[in-house]
């Protein structure tokens, strides 16, 4: 969903464009698409079948975060569909001849900037937070509610850089001495 579903399209050209390898030297392509699929598929039903969730948005997003190594397969396989379909138009538009090439990373060099250009404009506005101050309003409060030259216990990187930072950078309460539990 972050890339529009191109990169599926891709992978699904690059898996058939694995399978369709018609050069005798080229045949070791047909065996390695053929273990990267059966490791993807492997991995995507047995986590599946291991992890007994339903499809609910929170246990998705659970999910999601362990997509990562399925995620590696489908890449490889965008990665040959890419390949594969900026070779056959190159090769639709310009044949066999020395420009070819040329061309290729430029059509490449187009598409990848498009890409990422588009996804930048959709995505930017949910991940925008320069206007968040959650971590800092709570830095601030835990800051105020200790007494003048307290010695502050904190846990965990949340506690530590909120109130570090608002001391270090804002100048606020440096009277707190500030101990992360790691820290002991």
């Amino acid at each position: 969903e972050e890339c529009f579903h191109i990169p599926i399209v891709l992978a699904v050209l690059g898996v058939i464009g694995s399978f369709l390898v018609q050069k005798r030297r080229h045949v070791w392509r047909h065996y390695a698409a053929l273990c990267l699929l059966a490791g993807y598929l492997s991995y995507v039903l047995v986590f599946h079948y291991l992890s007994n969730l339903n499809f609910e948005p929170l246990f998705l997003g659970v999910q999601k975060r362990f997509w990562m190594q399925a995620n590696i397969y489908m890449w490889l396989f965008a990665g040959a569909g890419f390949s594969a379909s900026m070779s056959y138009v190159t090769n639709l538009s310009f044949g066999k001849s020395p420009a070819a090439g040329r061309w290729r990373w430029i059509f490449s060099l187009l598409f990848v900037s498009i890409l990422g250009q588009s996804m930048f404009m959709v995505h930017f506005p949910k991940v925008n937070h320069r206007h968040n101050r959650v971590v800092e309003s709570y830095g601030k409060k835990m800051l105020e509610s200790m007494p003048k030259n307290a010695i502050m216990l904190v846990n965990g990187d949340l506690n530590n850089n909120a109130v570090k930072y608002l001391q270090q950078c804002e100048n606020m309460r440096t009277d707190v001495a500030i101990l992360g539990l790691q820290q002991m």
